[in-house]
């Protein structure tokens, strides 16, 4: 397809899963989509072709993954069905497109997803759930540092979740955009986990990871405590990989501005409590207010949620902007 000229402007809105540019997908055959865009009226995609490949420079020298060939359809989705995914790969991908008179598009952009954690022995021990402190909307804080200098980061992942809401923060920032994360799901059965690309937002020297936690449909319907999980993940450049203790930590934690939170009765929010710089490097966390979250507080085996770990698989709710 490539030989011949381009006669249409090329696909458009890529996605994975209904998702631009997801990380942390749970299949390993994920939907993909586009949409189209043609110069004159009555044109109507005939055939398409999907390549794959492990990065950008595997797909300009046509070291696919996966190539589709020429399908004749006029269906704007396709199941990726190259070779198996593993968990943490990214995949670049990019489709083409032909009219019925044989009229071919430019190809699209080069747009990609990234597998999560797609078994429980990708989450690691140091990775335990935390929680059951006796209050109602506890912050808490975990100081760590890198092993290199932000500069040799080569990539940097956050994956963790909460039941029944959480909020992650890093260095005085929060991350993502959504809100009432994670997804609503039964926790017997199912645990929806975010991931967050971090590299960006860590520094040399002191870093610190805040977690605020509710109790949302977790207390509402009585799954128990609430609780957070979270693993984070840096490879530097030269291939050494840190895995930031999130277990033993040690985690501080301290009572949050909310007196009382609750998913259908709104919360009652207390101004005069907030700590600001709580989540950010050179907060002093006093005693008395902060108190340290001992190796012997994780959840054990019999009270850890037993939902299966799965990745994001829809859009997450977002604020009004």
């Amino acid at each position: 397809m490539s030989l011949r000229s381009s006669y249409y402007l090329p696909p458009q809105q890529l996605r994975a899963e209904n998702l631009d540019s997801p990380l942390g997908l749970h299949t390993r055959n994920p939907q993909l989509s586009w949409k189209l865009r043609w110069n004159e009226r009555g044109a109507a995609q005939a055939t398409v072709r999907v390549v794959a490949a492990a990065s950008c420079s595997a797909l300009l020298n046509r070291d696919y993954l996966w190539d589709s060939g020429e399908l004749r359809t006029d269906a704007t989705e396709i199941t990726y069905a190259g070779a198996t995914l593993t968990s943490r790969q990214r995949v670049y991908w990019q489709v083409q497109v032909l009219d019925e008179s044989n009229r071919i598009t430019q190809w699209s952009e080069v747009t990609f997803f990234e597998m999560g954690l797609l078994t429980l022995e990708d989450w690691n021990s140091q990775a335990t759930w935390l929680g059951n402190h006796g209050i109602t909307v506890p912050l808490y804080r975990l100081s760590f540092h890198l092993d290199q200098v932000r500069e040799d980061i080569c990539t940097a992942r956050l994956y963790s979740t909460g039941i029944g809401y959480y909020e992650p923060r890093l260095n005085g920032n929060k991350l993502g955009t959504q809100a009432l994360a994670p997804e609503y799901t039964d926790y017997d059965k199912r645990i929806v986990y975010n991931t967050f690309d971090i590299e960006k937002q860590l520094c040399s020297g002191e870093n610190v990871l805040g977690i605020i936690l509710a109790g949302g449909y977790a207390t509402r319907y009585q799954y128990g405590t609430p609780v957070f999980r979270a693993q984070l993940e840096i490879l530097y450049h030269n291939g050494q990989q840190q895995l930031v203790d999130t277990a033993s930590g040690p985690w501080l934690v301290s009572p949050g501005p909310w007196r009382d939170c609750d998913i259908f009765n709104g919360e009652w929010y207390d101004a005069r409590l907030e700590q600001r710089g709580w989540d950010a490097p050179g907060f002093i966390a006093h005693e008395g207010i902060w108190q340290e979250v001992k190796p012997s507080n994780p959840c054990s085996s019999t009270d850890a949620p037993k939902g299966e770990l799965v990745g994001t698989y829809a859009q997450t709710v977002e604020p009004p902007k």
